[in-house]
C-alpha cells in the first residue's frame, strides 16, 4: 500500500496532466457535438410584406377566405432544409392569429430559401383584431428610464426609442416532425393602425 501511494506521489503531475487530457477532450467532444447541433438546427426569418397586387381583388368583392393585403415572407437562415406546417404569432403571451398549410403548395425551404405565405382576410382581421384588444402601451416608468438613458452621450445612439418596437411580436413554427422554431416579426403596420383607430372616435365607433 505504501508503494502504491509513493508510486502515485512520484507520478501524480502526470496523472493530473493525463486527467485534465482526457476532461479536455471529452469536453471538446461535447462542445463541438453542440455547435454542430446549434449549427444544423432550423432556422427562420419572418418578414411581413404587402400582397402582390394581382392576387388581391378589390375590397368589396373579398369574402372571409380571399386574399387578404398581409403576406409574410418565411426565409430560411439555417443550413438545413425546412418542412413548416403551421405558424403562429404571439405578443405578450397572447396568440394573435394561427396560420396553416403553409407549405400546402411549396416545397421545403431550402437553406437561403424562402417562400411568401398570404393570410386570408379572416385571418388578416383577426390578426388587427387581436392585436389591439391585447395591446398595453408600456408603462410610463419604463418610458421615462428609456428616455433618460437615450440622453446619455454613450448609450443614446444604442437605444431604440420603445414607439419602434410596439408592433414587436414572436412567431412560433411548427415543422410537420412536430420541432418548433422560435422567430420574431416587426408588425409595425397593425401597431399604425392601432393608435389612429385610438386616436380616431369615429373610426373607434366603427
Amino acid at each position: 500500500m505504501e508503494q502504491l501511494v509513493n508510486a502515485i506521489s512520484d507520478n501524480f503531475s502526470a496523472i493530473l496532466s493525463g486527467f485534465f487530457g482526457i476532461v479536455g477532450v471529452f469536453l471538446g467532444w461535447f462542445l463541438n457535438l453542440l455547435t454542430t447541433s446549434r449549427r444544423n438546427r432550423p432556422q427562420l426569418s419572418f418578414v411581413a410584406e404587402s400582397t402582390p397586387n394581382d392576387e388581391v381583388i378589390d375590397s368589396e368583392l373579398r369574402t372571409k377566405t380571399s386574399a387578404s393585403e398581409w403576406s409574410i415572407r418565411i426565409i430560411n437562415t439555417g443550413r438545413t432544409a425546412c418542412f413548416i406546417e403551421s405558424f403562429e404569432i404571439v405578443r405578450k403571451g397572447h396568440t394573435l392569429v394561427d396560420c396553416y398549410c403553409v407549405c400546402s403548395n411549396h416545397d421545403a425551404i431550402l437553406p437561403n430559401g424562402n417562400i411568401l405565405y398570404t393570410l386570408m382576410e379572416q385571418d388578416a382581421d383577426a390578426l388587427q383584431y387581436n392585436f389591439s384588444l391585447y395591446y398595453r402601451m408600456p408603462s410610463k416608468v419604463y418610458l421615462f428610464i428609456v428616455h433618460a438613458f437615450q440622453r446619455t452621450p454613450i448609450l443614446g445612439r444604442r437605444i431604440i426609442d420603445p414607439e419602434f418596437k410596439q408592433g414587436e411580436c414572436e412567431v412560433i413554427a411548427y415543422g410537420i416532425d412536430g420541432r418548433k422554431i422560435y422567430s420574431r416579426i416587426d408588425l409595425s403596420l397593425l401597431y399604425i393602425r392601432h393608435r389612429l383607430i385610438e386616436d380616431t372616435p369615429s373610426l373607434k365607433q366603427d
